[in-house]
């Protein structure tokens, strides 16, 4: 489980997870992003909350979900981008279904981009026990318009509700 502190490999600060940590339903992204470094805590910028907005009017609450990033701080080459990943991967091992936002965390436990799959669900080779939807970066909420976003966050919710 991600947790506060420092990196062992650069000594940035780590940014802590978001929502209920024993959810077996995951929101994952690349990175946390500028605010959320600057608050310690994941999707709590602007991005974020645009985020967990659209998660609301899905029908998905945001804190009712295991919310994290693949990168634990702010992406650096001098890291070790493998320990990461895996941190994360450990994190999702137990999870029944997870919204995978982003390139990287496609690319590192799927397959393809965003472009590509978004709005789709994609296999993993690690976690063959859950459904993964493939959604676009949340970095991009304000940039772009909110389409691909809505149908995977449709798609989520649809396959959350699967789960009860």
């Amino acid at each position: 489980m991600m947790k506060s502190g420092r990196c062992k490999y650069c000594n940035k600060a780590l940014v802590s997870s978001y929502g209920d940590m024993s959810s077996k339903v995951v929101v994952i992204s690349d990175y946390p992003l500028f605010d959320d470094v600057r608050n310690g805590l994941v999707y709590s910028g602007t991005y974020g909350e645009a985020l967990k907005q659209e998660m609301g009017k899905a029908g998905i609450q945001a804190q009712a979900c295991k919310m994290i990033t693949m990168w634990q701080h702010a992406p650096d080459e001098e890291c070790d981008a493998q320990w990461h990943i895996n941190q994360a991967l450990e994190d999702m091992m137990d999870a029944k279904l997870i919204l995978m936002l982003g390139t990287e965390c496609l690319q590192a436990y799927s397959f393809g981009t965003a472009n590509e799959y978004s709005g789709t669900i994609v296999k993993s080779k690690f976690l063959k026990k859950a459904v993964i939807v493939a959604g676009p970066s949340y970095a991009a909420i304000g940039k772009t318009p909110l389409g691909e976003l809505r149908l995977a966050l449709e798609l989520f919710a649809k396959q959350r509700r699967k789960l009860k």
